[in-house]
């Protein structure tokens, strides 16, 4: 192998090493501008009454909660778990209030109609 040829080797390695730094230290500095964006806006969110962070799915200990996590956590994705998680539960809190109540009208039917195919006494 030639001198020419192991150098244009090299360079042609040292050029995909470097594109492949370059790119990965574009995707760092993108994910940390977006990180530091959502966190600027979380804090405003600390701003808001409770009535319009209510309409959102949030409360204001969850916006704290968000505000306080370390600086490498994005707080915006915090924020969205947390309202998901306050919606399933509300979603299963309703499912449960339902069967509950199907249980006691079944319940109550089940005692009308008991009651209904008693013969009736007569008082003397």
């Amino acid at each position: 192998m030639t001198t020419e040829l192991r150098s244009s080797s090299f360079l042609s390695r040292l050029a995909d090493t470097s594109a492949s730094a370059l790119t990965a230290l574009g995707a760092y500095a993108v994910r940390r501008w977006r990180i530091h964006r959502n966190r600027r806006e979380v804090r405003q969110l600390l701003d808001w009454n409770a009535h319009s962070l209510k309409d959102i799915g949030l409360t204001p200990m969850d916006v704290r909660l968000a505000a306080s996590m370390p600086g490498s956590v994005d707080s915006s994705t915090r924020l969205r778990i947390l309202a998901v998680e306050r919606r399933a539960g509300e979603r299963a809190q309703a499912r449960e209030r339902m069967a509950e109540m199907r249980r006691l009208e079944a319940a109550a039917r089940r005692t009308v109609e008991t009651d209904s195919q008693r013969p009736e006494t007569t008082a003397c």
